[in-house]
């Protein structure tokens, strides 16, 4: 970006406070922090800036705020919908926390940790585990994606079916304020009825109304045994009906239970290297489970077998096998793992992340692959669904030969999208279920979420982002 006296002036400013070697201002070097993860969205920022401290955080946002500047923050940038990028934001500062990664407190007893916003996933996994407890959001990009872009998104992933998602592992939030005030909400406490849950204000807001610098979060007893499953099956209504059968048998003991359709799964199994087939039977659909219990779990294995084998017997499964040793539970969570990068690899693929009523997730399919089907016929409709909260990421890929043959690429972005998103809503679900709205979703929230909700959005962003400065282009629109 070509600089003025003014940019100079809050450059200089910037690096007065993190030092020069943590604002990046040239091209090559801010080129990973200004495009998302599957390369669809590209921009052109003022800088990016790396902060240390929560006092770094407040300075840098008091300094872009007195000088007028955009701020666009940042975790691990792998946001599908361009929620972390500076995209048709001139002369913004992408503010990245990825040196805050430190875990600042672990509380077996009352388990609970406090965590810099900056922290990996997957670090705050391990030091669960090495405290005896579990940490148990779980998502593909967890070796990356950071707990502050977590919040922010209200991530979800394959354990929300009995934990929640983000928003219900959350107990007390640090945030940075537009101005640069700094909101200390980091009580370890679960219960405070003195007023408004304010730390609920920021979570899944998209860095629009502050930065949310640490967090405390929710810690769980350990599962002393996992006991993992492939099962092939027909139907999504199959699926829905053994779901059932396992939650009457184990109850809360099921920790996951992942839909997926062949197309899907083949995606896997021809672009990712190392990736074997459960079975040797190929069904239209397949689920990956998993039950846990809080002890040894003996017999869990074969209890989870006879189960299976009823379901087998009843009709409801075609096969299935249960994983006897970890390495073969892991190869049965890395194809279900591998999907985003699959899909990367096959072509255009865009990307949607729906949810309708759980008993509805059949027919959403179905109508949604017909529709699709009849428009684009050329385009592989794949799907992968968390399928205990009704989470329906509906995939839709081109061939790259496919695609360079589309004339007009981003109306038929646009008319897939729509379709995707309105037969959810038209089915009493939601457009968007744990990626965030982003960019990318912005026409959708313009027209499916209610004047009145947009109303108090817009409220909200004013009331604590008066020059409307935080990541401006993101998120529910007025």
């Amino acid at each position: 970006m070509t600089q003025t006296p003014a940019t100079t002036d809050i450059l200089s400013t910037l690096a007065g406070i993190v030092g020069d070697k943590y604002v990046l201002s040239d091209a090559a070097a801010m080129e990973t922090y200004c495009v998302d993860w599957f390369g669809r969205f590209r921009a052109e920022g003022l800088c990016v800036v790396l902060p240390a401290t929560t006092a770094e955080v407040s300075d840098v946002l008091a300094a872009c705020y007195a000088a007028g500047v955009p701020v666009v923050p940042q975790g691990g940038n792998t946001s599908v919908c361009g929620a972390s990028i500076p995209l048709g934001v001139a002369g913004a500062v992408v503010l990245c926390l990825s040196r805050m990664n430190r875990i600042l407190a672990l509380d077996a007893q009352g388990q609970s940790m406090t965590v810099e916003a900056g922290c990996i996933l997957a670090k705050v996994q391990e030091a669960a585990a090495d405290a005896g407890l579990l940490f148990p959001l779980s998502l593909s990009a967890e070796g990356t994606c950071q707990i502050g872009g977590n919040i922010a998104t209200n991530a979800g992933g394959i354990s929300a079916l009995k934990y929640g998602s983000m928003r219900d592992l959350v107990i007390g939030l640090e945030v940075v304020l537009p101005d640069g005030r700094i909101w200390g909400g980091l009580k370890v406490i679960r219960k405070d009825s003195t007023g408004m849950d304010l730390k609920s204000i920021w979570i899944g807001t998209e860095g629009t109304l502050g930065v949310i610098t640490a967090a405390v979060l929710k810690l769980f007893p350990a599962e002393g045994t996992s006991v993992d499953a492939w099962v092939g099956l027909d139907s999504p209504a199959d699926a829905l009906t053994l779901l059932a059968d396992m939650r009457k048998a184990f109850g809360a003991g099921l920790t996951a239970f992942e839909l997926m359709s062949k197309a899907q799964v083949a995606m896997v199994h021809d672009h990712v290297h190392g990736t074997r087939a459960p079975l040797e039977s190929v069904s239209d659909w397949a689920v990956l489970m998993q039950v846990s219990a809080p002890n040894d779990g003996d017999g869990l294995v074969d209890l989870v077998e006879t189960h299976l084998a009823a379901a087998m017997e009843a009709e409801l499964v075609n096969d299935a096998v249960v994983a006897r040793s970890l390495s073969q539970a892991q190869d049965f969570w890395h194809i279900r793992h591998s999907m985003s990068d699959a899909m990367k690899e096959a072509g255009m693929s865009l990307t949607h992340d729906v949810a309708v009523p759980i008993s509805m997730v059949p027919d959403y399919i179905a109508t949604t692959e017909k529709e699709l089907g009849c428009r684009f016929p050329d385009a592989i409709g794949a799907v992968v669904c968390h399928l205990g909260d009704g989470n329906v990421h509906y995939n839709v890929t081109f061939p790259r030969q496919v695609w360079d043959g589309v004339d007009d690429k981003p109306g038929t972005i646009e008319e897939i999208r729509h379709l995707v998103q309105k037969t959810a809503v038209d089915q009493g679900g939601t457009f968007v279920a744990e990626h965030g709205i982003g960019r990318k979703n912005r026409a959708a929230a313009a027209e499916f979420k209610s004047p009145v909700e947009r109303e108090i959005v817009a409220a909200l962003r004013a009331a604590l982002d008066p020059k409307g400065l935080m990541n401006p282009d993101t998120g529910v629109p007025a």
